[in-house]
């Protein structure tokens, strides 16, 4: 099959896993609010947090492990990309192994360190101690995923995905349906999907790489250190992630209450999705690039990363509008046993949270060519620095202003917009040695196209009413298509536009000859 059409497979089938996902996790949060107290639903959000802390220690060595065995399995030095996959494998089982005694330590006396709800102390800490074990068995079985990416199948991946999904869901309506509510229902829904990911990823790696092979005689400490020698900047970027996005809700908690935690956890729930989407679609070129890299044509590679990040913008900046402009009225059908003042503050956190995704979803591709180039240690002191000032100006305002919940969200949204407006696309051109502003002509014509859109959508929410899910349905497909459209004439040059219009004739004569 040839590339062009393996990354479309791939693109369509990651889009698809993403919608189902979404889908299920926008019917699940209110199926389980339904069930159990608002104060207690972001525990499940900060629990996904703490594991996320736990990362910062783990990615150094996991980051660049997909890279270096495609490489050589591209190259079909089949010997070394085993030795790179048996080393990480055995470090991450070994890792996982160590962290079972304080992950255990912390959850037994977690009411020592959290501000837990009367009553609710003991579920907290099952649900906990399920998403923990799940976490720890996915480190110690994470390298499994490479079999998928190295072979360019990511649809194989988003399917698996669809599957743990569909699974977690199953799992999550029948424990709620059939016996009493608690909230530790959710972390055993999540193991049970990370066990489900695990074993397929084994009969993966079975299937399309048989020549990987797991052997203790081919680990080796150099192959750790190397990786993780490269890898440890991206241990900064992830602290830097947990700085910027990660202590948030900790610190609602701590300094404010467990009730306003939760307002918070309902606020990043579109905009998690909506980042997972921009990942979702740049990730299927990511196989083809770190290839072209490989391949060592230069031009080939800047064309891609073009190519990578005008497709990234078209699909995904339209949905990040779109909450943007209709938020509100989703929140409010989403969340039913919320107050009005509750919906306000959710609605305006949300859109702190976004503005930053209009850039990032043009520039999000850019992120992968630090990780292919294994040039990472700029970005992630610069990510550092901005983490340190996140949560110092975090702190500063909660003392001396009464911004509450907002202070929290303000002082990332802003210096987010610096990061991903300003010092990616610029890093990005300085890696592969190109002008500086190479890359901001999509940003330019995706910024043009994003203004237009949004004052489209804003026109629409003004005049029209929505208080149901058919007229919010209706009004977001109808929205989603004319956004579509302006992107179409605008994000795509005329050639790229005449080729999307020749192979859909194309396709619609060919349908009418099979007739």
């Amino acid at each position: 099959m040839d590339k062009t059409k393996r990354m479309s497979i791939n693109l369509i089938a990651q889009v698809i896993s993403f919608l189902l996902n979404a889908a299920i996790n926008f019917l699940l949060t209110p199926f389980i609010v339904i069930y159990i107290s608002n104060e207690i639903y972001g525990f499940v959000g900060l629990a996904n947090t703490f594991t996320g802390y736990i990362t910062i220690i783990t990615v150094a060595l996991n980051t660049l492990h997909s890279r270096y065995v495609t490489i050589n399995m591209s190259q079909k030095k089949y010997e070394k990309a085993s030795m790179y996959f048996s080393s990480v494998t055995i470090a991450n089982t070994v890792m996982a192994l160590i962290l079972v005694i304080p992950s255990a330590f912390f959850i037994v006396f977690l009411d020592r360190f959290l501000k837990l709800p009367d009553g609710f102390a003991l579920d907290i800490k099952i649900l906990w101690a399920f998403i923990f074990v799940s976490f720890l068995i996915s480190l110690a079985a994470g390298s499994m995923d490479v079999a998928p990416y190295s072979c360019n199948r990511l649809d194989l991946s988003a399917r698996r995905a669809m599957e743990s999904n569909v699974l977690k869901c199953i799992i999550l309506v029948i424990f709620f349906g059939l016996l009493a509510p608690h909230i530790w229902y959710v972390g055993a829904s999540t193991l049970a999907a990370s066990i489900y990911v695990v074993v397929t990823n084994l009969r993966y790696v079975k299937k399309l790489t048989p020549q990987l092979k797991i052997r203790r005689k081919l680990f080796r400490w150099s192959a750790v250190k190397e990786l993780v020698s490269n890898g440890i900047w991206s241990s900064i970027n992830q602290l830097t992630q947990v700085l910027m996005n990660g202590v948030d809700l900790l610190i609602a908690n701590i300094a404010i209450s467990a009730m306003d935690m939760s307002l918070l956890s309902y606020s990043k729930v579109i905009p998690l999705q909506l980042t997972n989407l921009m990942m979702t679609v740049s990730n299927t070129f990511s196989p083809s690039l770190t290839m072209t890299y490989a391949g060592g044509d230069k031009q080939k590679f800047i064309d891609e990363v073009n190519s990578s990040m005008k497709i990234c913008g078209f699909f995904c900046s339209i949905p990040v509008l779109g909450f943007a402009a209709f938020g509100e009225p989703f929140f409010r059908l989403w969340l039913p046993t919320l107050t009005d003042a509750q919906i306000q503050t959710v609605q305006i956190l949300s859109l702190m949270t976004l503005l930053p995704l209009i850039f990032h979803a043009y520039l999000y591709p850019l992120c992968m060519v630090n990780v292919i180039t294994c040039k990472i240690r700029i970005p992630g002191i610069f990510s550092l620095i901005l983490g340190v000032l996140n949560v110092a100006g975090v702190v500063l305002l909660l003392n001396t202003t009464s911004l509450g919940l907002f202070a929290i969200k303000l002082v990332s949204m802003v210096l987010l917009i610096v990061k991903t407006a300003i010092f990616i696309p610029i890093y990005a051109a300085e890696n592969i040695s190109v002008k500086w502003y190479t890359f901001y002509l999509q940003v330019i014509r995706g910024g043009v196209a994003s203004v237009l859109v949004l004052v489209l959508y804003l026109a629409i929410e003004h005049v029209v009413t929505i208080d149901s899910w058919i007229g919010l349905i209706v009004t977001a497909v109808l929205a989603g298509a004319l956004g579509y459209v302006l992107n179409f004439l605008i994000v795509l040059n005329r050639k790229e536009r005449r080729m999307v219009l020749d192979k859909l004739l194309k396709k619609r004569k060919k349908d009418e000859v099979d007739k």
